[in-house]
This record gives C-alpha cells, sequence and structure tokens, in this order.
C-alpha cells in the first residue's frame, strides 16, 4: 500500500471501530497532510493479544515531521511527534502513552489534527510537549529522544 492512498482499516473492537469511522470520515476523502497511513494489527504482550490500530501523518512543512498515534483496543493511546532533517543529524520525538483514555473516537480524531498543528513548533526546533499535554489533559511522563538544535524543551 502507497503513503499516499487513504484508507483506514476497519476494526473489530467497538471503539477502535469507531475510531477508524471518524478518522475515515475526517481524514480520507480529505488528506490535509503529505502523507497519511492507517494500519489495524494486534499487540501482543505478556501472552495477551489487543487490536491496535496505528495512524501517520507526515505534516506539510518542508521538512521530515511526523505524528503517530496508536490506540488500543483497551482505551489507551500512544501519541508521538517526530523530526528528522534529511541534511543534519537532528532526530527528535517526543510522545507519551495514556494509559485509559476517556475521550470518545471524535474527541481522539479532533486532537489528532489538533496535535499537528502543535507538531509544527518542531519546525522551529521548539518542543510540542506543552501543547500535546493540553490537547490530550496529560500530566503523566513523557518520552523523549534525541535533542532539539535550540534545547528548549
Amino acid at each position: 500500500m502507497s503513503w499516499n492512498t487513504v484508507v483506514i482499516p476497519l476494526c473489530r473492537t467497538d471503539f477502535l471501530q469507531d475510531l477508524s469511522i471518524e478518522f475515515g470520515l475526517r481524514f480520507a476523502a480529505y488528506n490535509p497532510w503529505n502523507h497519511f497511513y492507517a494500519e489495524a494489527g494486534i499487540h501482543t504482550e505478556d501472552d495477551e493479544e489487543m487490536e491496535m490500530l496505528s495512524i501517520w501523518a507526515q505534516l506539510n512543512y518542508g521538512v521530515g515531521i511526523w505524528l503517530k498515534l496508536v490506540a488500543y483496543e483497551d482505551r489507551a493511546v500512544r501519541i508521538y511527534a517526530s523530526s528528522w532533517m534529511p541534511d543534519e543529524v537532528c532526530e527528535y520525538e517526543v510522545g507519551f502513552y495514556i494509559p485509559a483514555l476517556e475521550f470518545a473516537a471524535a474527541q481522539i480524531a479532533e486532537a489528532f489534527r489538533d496535535s499537528a498543528c502543535a507538531t509544527s513548533r518542531l519546525c522551529y526546533d521548539e518542543c510540542p510537549l506543552p501543547i500535546l499535554r493540553r490537547i490530550w489533559r496529560y500530566v503523566g511522563p513523557a518520552e523523549i529522544e534525541g535533542k532539539l538544535r535550540n534545547a528548549k524543551q
């Protein structure tokens, strides 16, 4: 499947099915990003299988800026924003894991769109983490890999 093909898989579990439909309604007909990709799969941990839906969007900022969301059937969500510059060694990723998100599927799709706007801060070497925390109403620990050039984290 091509990164330019916008296909949102329909998942089996109710929560992920609702999420698939919301993303399809909002982004399949009108794709606001350079590349958009969605994939359904099974996550296995401690011999327990759980359905998951992964969504990737590459933003239209002329540099390698990506937003990734992974939602699990138990309503857990991982959200990541990352950047890399093709001519420089400058890779950076920030994100967090929310164990049980209380958002409805429509709110998750809206938060993803808003997160894409916040992720544009990476173009200016600014960390989007404070804005992402507000969007997702998350106060827990975050995962940060790499370093921004101006080190405003």
